[in-house]
């Protein structure tokens, strides 16, 4: 929530689209930078071309067109809006991991699904007490 907030007064001065491909540029860069330091180039050799494929889909549809679509989201309806809608993800993933996948549900995964919608909460509730101080 607080993220973004913060991204969109930069969407507004970059664009959405622009704002988007250089975060994703910048994580994608640090993220192979740091596969490459720590497992090594040699890793990325044995992969099938499968595996490829698998990782491709996964990135475009997991990764960056979520983000394309986030960042449009605020810059269309705001970032209150956004965050209210979006912490909604988590939960809706945690009951199809619990009942398409069958993984469990501890009190860890339920003090963090908590602690999640507790900041959406107060992100929503404190921007609109400051909309309603400047009105």
């Amino acid at each position: 929530a607080f993220y973004q907030h913060l991204a969109k007064r930069q969407m507004l001065v970059l664009g959405t689209m622009l704002f988007t491909c250089v975060g994703m540029s910048t994580a994608a860069i640090l993220a192979i930078g740091q596969s490459l330091v720590v497992d090594g180039p040699a890793t990325y050799a044995g992969f099938t071309p499968n595996i490829w494929m698998l990782g491709l889909m996964l990135g475009i549809f997991g990764t960056v067109l979520p983000s394309f679509l986030l960042n449009a989201g605020i810059a269309r309806i705001g970032a209150r809006a956004t965050s209210s809608t979006a912490s909604f993800g988590p939960v809706v993933t945690i009951v199809l991991a619990v009942i398409v996948l069958g993984e469990a549900f501890t009190w860890i995964h339920a003090i963090g699904t908590a602690l999640v919608l507790l900041g959406s909460w107060l992100f929503a509730r404190i921007e609109r007490q400051s909309r309603a101080r400047a009105e």
